[in-house]
């Protein structure tokens, strides 16, 4: 379907047909854009993408906010479709885990660099991947030039999780992000939120997702993942030491997110 067929149909607002809908192999492009790209430019697109340590992941709805009139400059393209041309050479000690992630992880999948804090790497897929990652070391598929670390099953990871956090009081305070929880099932997010509610030196949980900018529907629309997170929300609050939150990331372009306030008055209120 070409991108004017996807933004007009009955169900562009259901997060399930934007899942189905979502690009990821660049070629698929060649489909939804060629009414709208040069073929020069797309093979531009393309071409970056193959060269990306990033796989392609991008849905109709971030598709339908880019500016193809003005392509080459507009954010949300630069984030999520970079282009050939614009590429330069990585610096020489660029590596894959920027953030020195992998030094810090006394376990798989959860990263310990400050005293009371920890990061709880809770899946390795997001709704969208974005150029930048910092985390494209595990991040997504393999690409042409990049292997993926690939951690074992989720649920024997987070087992080893919740026993390392259970086993070091110091820390007070996690964030469960990924990959993002966005593309956690409802019972996953029940099943992470409560594990880390029954260890009593945990007083903080903060749920990072990018869901709200890049998949509002997800949570207008999904309601097991809404009630979900409020129930996890609501249990933490029964706990009086208990404080959960969920800090998102936008993208702001000149309002044209219009998706974006809706979804926030479904969101609990922690």
């Amino acid at each position: 379907m070409r991108l004017h067929q996807l933004v007009k149909d009955i169900h562009f607002d259901d997060p399930l047909w934007q899942e189905r809908h979502t690009i990821t192999r660049p070629e698929q492009l060649r489909e939804v854009l060629d009414e709208i790209l040069r073929p020069s430019a797309l093979d531009d697109m393309i071409a970056g993408l193959h060269q990306a340590s990033m796989s392609v992941r991008i849905n109709p709805y971030l598709l339908d906010l880019i500016n193809w009139q003005d392509m080459e400059h507009d954010p949300i393209r630069r984030q999520f479709l970079p282009l050939a041309s614009e590429m330069t050479a990585s610096h020489p000690l660029q590596s894959l885990d920027a953030l020195d992630e992998t030094a810090d992880s006394p376990v798989a999948g959860l990263v310990h660099r400050y005293p009371d804090r920890a990061l709880l790497l809770v899946t390795d897929r997001c709704p969208v991947y974005c150029r930048f990652c910092t985390r494209s070391y595990n991040v997504g598929v393999d690409t042409s030039s990049v292997i993926k670390i690939r951690a074992q099953s989720i649920s024997h990871r987070w087992q080893s999780i919740l026993s390392h956090l259970r086993m070091t009081p110091r820390i007070v305070d996690v964030v469960v992000s990924g990959g993002d929880c966005a593309r956690l099932k409802a019972s996953q997010l029940l099943e992470i939120g409560r594990g880390l509610l029954s260890i009593p030196s945990i007083r903080r949980i903060r749920f990072a997702s990018k869901g709200l900018s890049v998949l509002p529907m997800k949570i207008t629309r999904d309601h097991a993942w809404t009630d979900a997170l409020t129930v996890v929300s609501d249990e933490a609050g029964a706990k009086a030491w208990k404080s959960p939150c969920k800090p998102t990331s936008i993208t702001l372009l000149k309002s044209r997110l219009p998706y974006c306030p809706r979804p926030i008055f479904y969101l609990p209120k922690a």
